[in-house]
């Protein structure tokens, strides 16, 4: 099949980009759902007074802000799948899709995948990637929501906890700082350890089911003819949806 424009990751910042795409435009997320960057990883950003420069993202602040998914600058996504899921609703969007293949032709981009429909190929005029390659990766870490199982239960400062609000008060997310290598399995286990351990007075509430990263080079750049735009590189979902409006607006895409 062959579209105008092809993005990589359903994420925040490929939402502000099909705010101003029209329907020839597909999606591509390899994991099951969409945000997985910011909600799956449960790394819930910081930075939330920061400006936004489109009337779109102001637009997605109110929605934030009537969940009470933002304080004093820090935010708690629970409760905000729908929001990012009421963006994509009727666009063309491929989820658990792994990106087999990207191969560069004379006019733009053959792309291979696999999903429950099998193997299937795509070709686009434009690409532009929001998810974090490999080789971006400055650093991960494995985030979990935990509460205390007594009162005054406490945690060493070698564990990091931050502390959430609102309905979520008096509960923490965990941040585990892991290897570049580390493997999902391997991050459970060492979650389990640090809960016997370090952390016995808490009890899981939920675990990520993808590692927060933190890319090398942030922002809009360019390899190979494709557009970079690593949503995880923004400080909160709301500048990443931001920075895909803005972009699209721009003509660019």
């Amino acid at each position: 099949m062959t579209y105008h424009k092809l993005i990589l990751g359903a994420t925040f910042a490929a939402a502000g980009l099909l705010t101003k795409s029209g329907g020839d435009c597909l999606v591509i997320e390899p994991k099951p759902s969409a945000g997985h960057e910011f909600l799956g990883a449960l790394a819930f950003g910081t930075g939330y007074g920061e400006p936004l420069f489109t009337t779109e993202a102001a637009e997605f602040y109110q929605q934030f802000q009537e969940k009470g998914a933002m304080h004093r600058g820090k935010g708690c996504l629970f409760d905000c799948a729908s929001l990012l899921n009421a963006k994509l609703l009727n666009k063309n969007v491929l989820l658990n899709t792994s990106i087999v293949d990207i191969r560069p032709e004379a006019d733009g981009f053959c792309v291979t995948t696999h999903g429950v429909k099998g193997f299937r190929t795509f070709r686009a005029t434009e690409l532009v990637n929001t998810l974090c390659e490999e080789g971006n990766i400055f650093k991960k870490s494995f985030h979990a929501w935990v509460r205390p199982a007594a009162k005054g239960a406490a945690a060493p400062d070698s564990v990091q906890l931050e502390p959430l609000f609102g309905a979520f008060e008096n509960s923490y997310i965990v941040k585990l700082p892991v290897e570049k290598d580390c493997t999902y399995p391997e991050a459970r286990q060492r979650l389990s350890d640090v809960l016997k351990n370090e952390l016995s007075g808490f009890r899981l509430g939920l675990s990520a089911d993808c590692f927060a990263l933190t890319p090398k080079k942030t922002g809009v750049f360019e390899t190979g003819g494709i557009v970079q735009m690593p949503s995880c590189g923004f400080q909160n979902p709301l500048l990443a949806f931001d920075a895909g409006v803005r972009f699209a607006e721009r003509g660019m895409f």
